[in-house]
């Protein structure tokens, strides 16, 4: 099958993008969004302030409240920052997918075999199963409405030859968590 990518694939000129956000302290949340070539070596690394949401908003956005942190304050924000374009991003969570509509990225949530998921939208969107031989399968889902990002996973399965494709979430919750101890509570 061709993809339109030939047998010399460089991995270096590829563009890959992870968002994550963290709870670094009761009702305190961080995001941020970590860029890397194919080879997943860190590009760029963006991050918000703290993230504290008071209680007349979590009255006000009630179960809005959340993907509104997740997509509106860290995916858009990070994303809008950027000075590298990524192909795809990949994110943490399935509430990032909400933001989908709003974004010109190919955009998918990534899931470890075994992983438990918990997403309202769980029969929405495109899922799809992308093996290794080297590490633990991982399924990514696109946004619904958006299936046709899941055209792009060709690239994904290059990657995952020779790299783990769930493992740089880590280094972002990291990350991100350094970024929060150095910075305090401010």
């Amino acid at each position: 099958m061709d993809n339109g990518i030939d047998n010399e694939f460089d991995l270096e000129s590829y563009r890959l993008a992870y968002a994550h956000v963290e709870e670094v302290d009761k009702d305190i949340y961080i995001g941020g969004i970590f860029v890397c070539d194919g080879n997943l070596r860190p590009l760029e690394f963006r991050v918000t302030n703290s993230i504290r949401p008071n209680t007349i908003q979590y009255l006000l956005y009630g179960a809005e409240l959340i993907p509104f942190i997740y997509q509106n304050l860290v995916l858009i924000n990070c994303l809008g920052n950027l000075k590298e374009n990524p192909e795809i991003v990949l994110c943490s969570s399935e509430i990032f997918l909400g933001a989908r509509k709003k974004i010109d990225h190919c955009l998918m949530a990534v899931h470890r075999h075994g992983d438990i998921v918990v997403s309202d939208d769980y029969q929405t969107g495109k899922t799809k199963s992308i093996e290794s031989h080297r590490f633990v399968p991982i399924t990514i889902r696109t946004a619904p409405g958006f299936e046709s990002d899941a055209e792009k996973t060709f690239l994904l399965e290059k990657i995952f030859t020779s790299r783990d494709l769930s493992e740089p979430f880590e280094r972002l919750k990291n990350a991100i968590k350094e970024y929060y101890q150095r910075k305090g509570t401010k």
